[in-house]
């Protein structure tokens, strides 16, 4: 009685610590969801991407207990100096830096792939640059609370609903302007 007592207790909680590991897993993946579409929104807007040139930078850091936030954006090989990082890994076909500073990327390791290091840094000189990126807030269960951005609102939802990136159900867009440089 004991025996068989103890096997369903196991087995009950080797289940449930599956389901949650599964579930955490399939939240984490809205992350990749929300890097796909910031990849093809570029693509889309900026028509000249190249995946010898450009590297895709994101970082993941906690804002409290309940939210964090996420950085994601391109920077050009050609514009870097002193860049500082340990590994690159694979997204697609662009190569990605995942930001170490920053206290939640042991999430991105985990679902990005990595790949063979080499020197992003080709620049000479050390530039000041304004890229043009996203700034996402998440929840806890990694819903998407809002994204800040140059651009329009339509357009980023858009794209984000295309990758079914789940949204919160108090989701709001933030239109910064001072980084506004096109029409978009």
């Amino acid at each position: 009685m004991k025996n068989s007592f103890l096997f369903y207790f196991l087995f009950i909680l080797t289940l449930f610590i599956s389901a949650n590991s599964f579930c955490q897993t399939a939240n984490e993946n809205n992350i990749k969801r929300i890097a796909k579409s910031f990849v093809e929104f570029q693509y889309d807007s900026l028509k000249y991407l190249n995946t010898k040139e450009h590297i895709l930078f994101i970082g993941v850091n906690s804002i409290d207990k309940d939210s964090m936030y996420m950085s994601i954006c391109f920077l050009s090989t050609y514009n870097l100096k002193d860049v500082k990082y340990d590994k690159l890994y694979q997204f697609n076909a662009f190569k990605l830096v995942i930001t170490d500073e920053m206290d939640k990327s042991y999430i991105l390791k985990r679902l990005f792939k990595e790949t063979a290091y080499e020197n992003i840094n080709k620049s000479n000189y050390r530039l000041s640059l304004h890229p043009k990126e996203w700034h996402v807030t998440l929840n806890n269960k990694y819903e998407v609370v809002s994204v800040e951005s140059q651009f329009r609102f339509r357009d980023v939802v858009r794209i984000l609903k295309k990758n079914k990136v789940k949204l919160a159900s108090n989701f709001h867009f933030i239109q910064n302007m001072s980084w506004q440089t096109d029409d978009r």
